[in-house]
């Protein structure tokens, strides 16, 4: 193998591993900001209350359905993350099978 096509598997390595750390720290700080805006929704729903020591099942249903639909509003996607995870484990994939036994590691010769 010449040493132009180790650098190009190399280089596909370091850009795999690249964007599996961000796509992975992109969803580790979607789960960081998931658990304040849940809240932010439901102080926010129990603020609009009126304290009535009663509720009827139709108001219940308007204020839970109001509450659901804010929250999925508001919770970031992770389809993106995902896909960028999923391009890095794909170059990471190609470069290990084009760069001889995926047992060994790569000769720094």
């Amino acid at each position: 193998m010449s040493m132009e096509t180790k650098a190009r598997f190399n280089w596909l390595r370091i850009v795999g591993c690249i964007l599996v750390a961000i796509g992975f720290l992109w969803l580790v700080a979607v789960q960081f900001t998931i658990r304040p805006m849940s809240a932010a929704v439901f102080s926010k729903q129990l603020t609009s209350l009126e304290q009535n020591e009663t509720y009827t099942s139709s108001e219940v249903r308007e204020r839970v359905f109001s509450a659901t639909n804010e929250l999925a509003d508001r919770i970031p996607t992770i389809l993106f993350p995902a896909i960028i995870m999923l391009a890095g484990a794909m170059l990471l994939d190609k470069s290990a099978r084009n760069s001889g036994s995926p047992n060994q590691p790569p000769s720094t010769e």
